[in-house]
C-alpha cells in the first residue's frame, strides 16, 4: 500500500500492518491472512468471459452467414467471411480496451477500500496487533482517534486530559462505599470526649469507608507499613492524596488549644475517642505508632505479611471531632474508582443538608441520587476520575 493513504499511518504501523497481512508472525501475533488479490482475479474472469461470448457469437455468425447464403443460393465466400470477423474484431478491440482501463481502475479502487477497512477492522477490534506497537504508535493511535472523533482542537484538549494516565500505571478503586455521618456529641460519650475538647463547640463525625484496590503499578506484596493521616491544614492534606504510604487521607479541624490538649495524651484519644481501625483483606491490622504534630494526627499501621498487591479490601471506619463553625464536609475522590456511593446520614430534626457534587459535565448522566431528610446519596454508575466528589453542607433549623 503506497501513495497519500500510506501516509495516514504512524511511523513503523505500516510496517507492522505488511507483516500482518503478508503471513508473517512477530511476537507471538495471530496471523491474518492476506486477501485475495481482488485486481487480478477480476481480470481473469472477465477475460474468460470475453473469450466465451465472443466464441459463441462467432459460432452463431458463422452459422448464420451460411444458412442465409445457401437459401439464397449464394456460394460461401470463407475468405470473404474472414476478412468480415477480422475487421468486427478490430472495431470491438478499441472499445473493449477503454471499458477494461475503466473496469481496472474501479477494481483497484474497491479493492483500496476493502484493504483499508481490513487493516481499520484489524487494528480496532484486534488488542494483539495494537500490543505489538511500540508506546509512541499507541500514544500516537489515541491521539489521532479522539481527533478524528472531537475534531483537531476538542482531540488535542481530551489528550491533554488523558495523557498523563498513559505515562504511568494507575492504581483502580472499585467497590467504593463511604458513608458519614453527622451527629451531635451525645451525653453518654460527652465524658470522654471532655478530657480533650470542649464538646460545646464540636460536631461528630463518624466515617466507614470500604473498597476493592487493584494495584497495577507494581508487583510485590503491600509494605510492611501503611498509614491514615488526619492534618489541621489542608494544603498538606492535598499533598498527602498521592502518597502511596497512605491508605486514606482527611481533614482534622480542631481548635490550637484543643489540639495541644490531645497531643498529651494522643494514643488514648485515638483508641479510646477516635476508635480507629483498619482491615486489609478482612485482617484487623495493629497500630505500629501514632505520630502528632501542630500539623495533625498520622497513624501507622503494620499490614498482615505477605498480602499480594493484586486486588486488595480495605475496610476503615473511625469518629473524629469536627468545629461547629466548618459546616461543610468533603468526600473527595483521589483515584479512578468504579461506581462509588457516598452517603450523608444526619439528624433531619436538626440540620438542612445540602448536597453538591463535583463531577464531569456528564455525570448527571450516569448518576443515581437519593435525597431524603435525614439522608444523602451520590450512587454514580460509571469511572470517576480523581479530584472528583461531592460536598455536603448544611446548617442548624430555626427551631434548634
Amino acid at each position: 500500500m503506497t501513495g497519500p493513504k500510506a501516509e495516514k499511518f504512524p511511523g513503523g504501523m505500516l510496517n507492522r500492518l505488511k507483516q500482518i497481512f503478508t503471513g508473517k508472525k512477530e511476537k507471538k501475533i495471530r496471523i491474518v491472512k492476506q486477501p485475495k488479490n481482488i485486481n487480478q482475479s477480476s481480470m481473469k474472469n472477465i477475460t474468460v468471459l470475453f473469450a466465451v461470448i465472443l466464441s459463441l457469437l462467432f459460432v452463431i455468425v458463422l452459422l448464420v452467414r451460411i444458412v442465409l447464403q445457401y437459401r439464397l443460393g449464394m456460394e460461401f465466400d470463407a475468405i470473404e467471411f474472414t476478412d468480415t470477423i477480422l475487421s468486427s474484431i478490430i472495431g470491438v478491440i478499441i472499445p473493449l480496451l477503454i471499458f477494461n482501463v475503466f473496469y481496472e481502475y474501479l477494481v483497484r479502487i474497491h479493492s483500496s477500500r476493502e484493504i483499508s477497512e481490513k487493516i481499520t477492522e484489524t487494528i480496532m477490534s484486534n488488542k494483539e496487533v495494537i500490543d505489538s506497537f511500540d508506546f509512541d504508535t499507541k500514544k500516537q493511535f489515541v491521539k489521532t482517534t479522539l481527533q478524528s472523533i472531537l475534531q483537531q482542537e476538542k482531540g488535542d484538549v481530551v489528550y491533554d486530559m488523558v495523557s498523563p494516565y498513559l505515562q504511568s500505571k494507575l492504581n483502580l478503586r472499585k467497590k467504593f462505599k463511604y458513608t458519614i455521618v453527622l451527629e451531635d456529641i451525645s451525653q453518654s460519650e460527652c465524658c470522654k470526649w471532655s478530657n480533650f475538647i470542649s464538646t460545646a463547640g464540636y460536631n461528630l463525625i463518624r466515617e466507614s469507608l470500604s473498597y476493592t484496590k487493584v494495584y497495577t503499578d507494581e508487583p510485590g506484596c503491600l509494605p510492611e507499613y501503611l498509614s491514615i493521616g488526619f492534618f489541621v491544614d489542608e494544603n498538606i492534606l492535598d499533598r498527602h492524596f498521592k502518597n502511596k504510604d497512605f491508605v486514606f487521607r482527611e481533614n482534622f479541624s480542631v481548635s490550637k488549644e484543643d489540639l495541644e490538649n490531645i497531643k498529651q495524651n494522643k494514643e488514648e484519644f485515638v483508641n479510646s475517642c477516635m476508635d480507629v481501625s483498619l482491615y486489609i483483606n478482612e485482617l484487623k491490622t495493629l497500630i505500629q505508632s501514632i505520630d502528632m504534630t501542630d500539623k495533625g494526627i498520622v497513624i501507622t499501621y503494620r499490614t498482615p505479611a505477605g498480602i499480594k498487591m493484586d486486588e486488595v479490601d480495605y475496610d476503615i471506619t473511625f469518629s473524629m471531632p469536627q468545629l461547629k463553625q466548618k459546616n461543610n464536609f468533603m468526600a473527595a475522590i483521589s483515584e479512578p474508582t468504579f461506581r462509588p456511593q457516598i452517603r450523608l446520614i444526619y439528624p433531619r430534626e436538626q440540620y438542612n443538608v445540602t448536597s453538591i457534587p463535583f463531577f464531569d459535565e456528564s455525570y448527571e448522566e450516569k448518576i443515581g441520587t437519593n435525597d431524603i431528610d435525614g439522608f444523602k446519596e451520590i450512587d454514580l454508575k460509571n469511572w470517576v476520575l480523581p479530584r472528583s466528589g461531592a460536598i455536603f453542607m448544611w446548617d442548624r433549623k430555626q427551631s434548634c
